[in-house]
């Protein structure tokens, strides 16, 4: 038989004088206790970090928007409210159905200033939400009525109420006539006018019926307003008259009806811009030059030292610069 020896450093003698193989014995002996207790911790900070984490991936879903069947989000319960008022006024339709399926008590909802749906879509001149609304049970006012009816409500409320006729309601400041303005209604604005509503109230920003008028492209209203006896060169309280909505929502025939009227052209507003020095800013080519063919002062300078050609180079519009230019050789 052959013997392999084993190195010193593999065998020992125990005790009792027997050989001990080392190698073999060294996979029995007992983990030491500080080790133990190195593994035992790295194994629960490990768990306890998992469990921190899912929590932490929880709360992000709750915060995130909702999808609903067909991929559309939803606000978190707590946002709603505020989701469902501006639905409203952007006139958001499809979205006001949505909400109000989830929670029909959203039609009680207010702001702080007392506006619920229904006056921020009549204010914004939606009638197709205004009139879903009323249908789902929002209850009008005398401000909500004069812009979008039902009319005989609103002839009902100014019956029982004759000087509501020039109330305001408590968040815009605007008098009864001005919502009929803004959303066009002729018959509104008839009745209010007939039943001696002030045609120069103002709103909380100086704005008055002839001023929304103006904003909204309301011509046929901007020609009753004036017959009616608005004010044409009336400000609001950033200085602009009508023309200069008029110029800014580029409506070439309120500006030349609101001129014929004996507008100043050059009137500056709070900022020293005339109707030129707006027209230039949006690159209105026709209006520039019919105010320039009226002779609007070209080389009028705004409160920050600059033209109507200064503006339209800023915004680089070349063709009424090419056209301001040769007004001012």
């Amino acid at each position: 038989m052959r013997v392999t020896p084993h190195s010193s450093t593999d065998r020992s003698i125990d005790g009792r004088g027997i050989g001990v193989d080392n190698s073999r014995m060294k996979r029995f002996v007992p983990i030491g206790s500080n080790s133990m207790k190195a593994r035992w911790i790295l194994a629960s900070a490990s768990i306890l970090v998992s469990f921190l984490l899912l929590l932490f991936l929880a709360s992000c879903r709750n915060l995130l928007p909702r999808q609903k069947a067909g991929g559309r989000a939803l606000f978190p319960e707590k946002a709603i409210p505020e989701q469902f008022l501006q639905a409203a006024e952007q006139g958001d339709l499809e979205q006001v159905r949505e909400l109000i399926a989830r929670d029909p008590s959203l039609l009680e909802v207010r702001d702080s200033s007392g506006w619920g749906a229904l006056s921020y879509a009549a204010w914004g001149a939606h009638q197709q939400v205004h009139e879903y609304l009323l249908r789902q049970g929002a209850k009008g006012n005398l401000f909500t009525e004069a812009a979008l009816g039902p009319l005989e409500s609103f002839l009902g409320r100014l019956e029982t109420n004759p000087i509501g006729v020039d109330s305001r309601d408590p968040k815009k400041k605007a008098s009864p006539l001005i919502w009929a303005v803004r959303t066009g209604n002729q018959v509104g604005c008839e009745v209010l006018i007939s039943r001696g509503a002030d045609v120069q109230a103002q709103d909380r920003d100086g704005n008055t019926a002839l001023h929304h008028a103006a904003m909204m492209d309301r011509m046929d209203l901007l020609g009753f307003l004036l017959f009616a006896g608005a004010d044409p060169e009336a400000a609001d309280n950033r200085g602009q008259t009508a023309l200069h909505l008029a110029t800014s929502t580029g409506n070439f025939e309120a500006c030349r009806l609101l001129l014929d009227q004996g507008v100043s052209l050059d009137h500056p507003d709070g900022r020293g811009n005339t109707a030129l020095h707006i027209a230039a800013e949006k690159g209105d080519f026709e209006l520039c030059e019919y105010f320039l063919f009226l002779g609007a002062g070209a080389a009028l300078k705004n409160h920050d030292g600059q033209t109507p050609l200064d503006l339209a180079q800023i915004k680089g519009h070349d063709r009424v610069v090419r056209l301001l230019d040769a007004h001012m050789q």
